[in-house]
């Protein structure tokens, strides 16, 4: 979809973690042991290694509701597990089972540098060529990519505007005070909020959707009250091959940056360092 105008950017956004993923058709050959094979082939790139329960991917589409990846199995083995490859400052990790492989990056400590979208894509590209460098290699034949997703969650605290639910007007339109009369003066003490939005091609048709949600959190480390504002960028592959995948996830980043600067105030953007 083309844009007519140029994508924002902030110096120094809200962001807490982004992540990269694409669903593909089960493989049915995939074992246990080509984890180890992956890991191997990682050759070091990552500290730890740790084992988690597979999640059911929901498949984009435009009936309703959405369609989960349900599949029927009926071998007598466990169903696999989630791997996660985990970097040793922990701020990056390879999410893969054998349906969907992912790359994320997340603060920590609070204090880490955002790499960047670009920067995130190209280890991404990387992961998805060092994945199928082992399929080749074990005689596999490289599944269909069927869906693409690329998510972004912000962390809004007290240094971020965020002082407890009374703010929420101060960092998102559609929950702005000028909004309500009655409720305006009621004490607020919880808060969600939640969106969806078609994502099209150039020709009108929809490929995906984006999701925002927002809502108060208790960070668990400190204990510090936060906004959280997720967005999520889901749809099918714009062409084929990794290529067609990589267009739509470059599209999704479009519709999340400029759907978080429509969805937060104008202040929040000053503060955040808006460039463009």
């Amino acid at each position: 979809m083309k844009h007519d105008t140029p994508r924002p950017s902030f110096k120094n956004p809200p962001l807490d973690e982004v992540a990269l993923a694409v669903v593909f058709e089960p493989i049915p050959k995939w074992e246990t042991r080509h984890f180890a094979k992956l890991w191997d082939a990682f050759a070091g790139q990552f500290a730890t290694w740790e084992d988690h329960a597979p999640i059911s991917n929901v498949i984009e589409s435009f009936a309703f509701p959405p369609l989960q990846n349900f599949r029927f199995d009926m071998s007598n083995k466990p169903p696999l597990r989630r791997q996660w490859f985990v970097s040793t400052d922990k701020t990056e990790l390879v999410q893969v089972q054998n349906d969907g492989l992912a790359r994320n990056w997340r603060r920590v400590r609070g204090s880490e540098v955002y790499p960047r979208y670009e920067n995130v894509r190209e280890r991404f590209a990387a992961d998805l060529k060092i994945w199928q460098s082992v399929l080749n290699a074990e005689g596999i034949a490289i599944p269909a990519i069927i869906q693409c997703e690329v998510t972004y969650v912000n962390h809004m605290d007290a240094n971020g505007g965020w002082g407890g639910i009374p703010d929420v007007h101060n960092l998102l339109k559609p929950l702005s005070k000028s909004n309500y009369s009655f409720l305006a003066k009621a004490e607020q003490d919880s808060l969600k909020w939640q969106g969806s939005y078609k994502i099209l091609d150039d020709a009108g048709k929809p490929v995906g959707r984006l999701y925002a949600e927002a809502e108060n959190r208790i960070r668990i480390m400190d204990r510090t009250p936060l906004l959280r504002l997720a967005l999520a960028a889901r749809g099918r592959p714009m062409g084929d091959g990794l290529e067609g995948a990589f267009r739509f996830l470059d599209e999704g980043r479009e519709w999340i940056v400029r759907g978080f600067t429509d969805l937060t105030t104008d202040s929040m953007h000053k503060k955040w360092g808006r460039i463009q």
